[in-house]
């Protein structure tokens, strides 16, 4: 989640840097959502032009028409098939579900509907990935928003199986709507460690909700290190709440054992201006590599986003002594 910026566009606020408008586009299970995927222009090697199908419609005899109805019910069949193919993260099977989300139709958007209340939780998982960004792009919005969202909160309220039940939770939180928040919430200690880490992207979507935050507080706290890593994202970069619950959380976090939660938790402190910050960052800096998330918290810290940039680790640390002082190392 780092410097990138995925195509399609996605649910979460636009921001700047390591952050993204694309929060969560092509997650696939554990994934990072760095993850880039391709939108399909072509299908079977022949381009959709929006344009060139209408013309064709307005010009094509009553025969043909039938045709060409049939020969687009083939073609999702196939592409639809081809989201069941393989392992539920491989590449082959995310690319037609990008493919179909290219599409973004209402005859995509049905056939999605009709696989998330399929009695296969397969289908239900990949119904409710399609629904995700259908349409999306990095100027339009989700097609049918409002239709998708009222099909996967009820999935994500009645769905009893892991996979289906996580595509529900990252999906709603591609839309966007607020009024998600509750349904995601209700998963937070779901036994399958997965879906309580659909439940921290997901709720990156909505990081300044009061419900949500209580619930990102709870995660930066889990058992597994990729929901804590998500939580503590969500929490400290990618929302701007402050409280003293907030900071106690994120200064905890300052001692996790993984080095992402570690980093998010300095990013979010930093951004903050809570010098509980600056110990960890002094050594993060001295250390072999400083990653991106260590030079914006730094740079948060001194206040030097902009005259900073090419700055080593060494500058920084300099700089960061310089302006606090004997207390910097405490």
């Amino acid at each position: 989640r780092r410097g990138w910026r995925a195509d399609g566009g996605a649910s979460a606020p636009a921001f700047a840097g390591r952050q993204s408008d694309d929060l969560a586009s092509g997650i696939k299970g554990r994934e990072s959502p760095a993850r880039r995927y391709e939108w399909f222009r072509t299908i079977s090697g022949r381009a959709t032009c929006q344009r060139e199908v209408r013309n064709a419609l307005l010009l094509a005899p009553r025969n043909w028409l039938l045709k060409l109805s049939l020969m687009t019910d083939r073609k999702l069949d196939d592409i639809f098939a081809k989201t069941l193919v393989g392992d539920y993260d491989d590449d082959a099977p995310w690319a037609a579900v990008n493919a179909l989300r290219g599409i973004g139709s209402r005859d995509v958007f049905d056939y999605a509907v009709a696989w998330c209340r399929s009695g296969n939780s397969l289908r239900r998982a990949r119904g409710a990935d399609v629904l995700a960004q259908l349409g999306k792009t990095s100027d339009h919005p989700v097609n049918f928003a409002d239709e998708s969202f009222a099909i996967l909160v009820d999935q994500a309220g009645d769905e009893i199986e892991s996979l289906p039940l996580l595509g529900a939770i990252h999906a709603l939180g591609h839309l966007g709507n607020p009024l998600a928040v509750p349904s995601i919430c209700q998963h937070r200690l779901h036994p399958n460690a997965d879906v309580r880490f659909a439940v921290a992207c997901a709720l990156g979507s909505f990081a300044n909700d009061p419900i949500a935050v209580e619930t990102l507080l709870l995660l930066t706290q889990d058992v597994d290190e990729d929901v804590r890593d998500w939580a503590t994202f969500g929490l400290g970069v990618l929302g701007n709440s402050d409280s003293p619950e907030i900071r106690d959380a994120l200064a905890r976090c300052l001692d996790d054992t993984a080095q992402d939660v570690r980093e998010e938790a300095m990013a979010g402190l930093a951004s903050r201006k809570d010098r509980r910050a600056v110990p960890a960052l002094l050594t993060a800096l001295e250390g072999p590599r400083m990653s991106e998330a260590i030079r914006e918290a730094a740079s948060e810290m001194l206040g030097r986003e902009e005259e900073a940039a090419s700055w080593t680790g060494t500058d920084y640390a300099r700089a960061l002594r310089e302006r606090f002082g004997p207390k910097a190392e405490q």
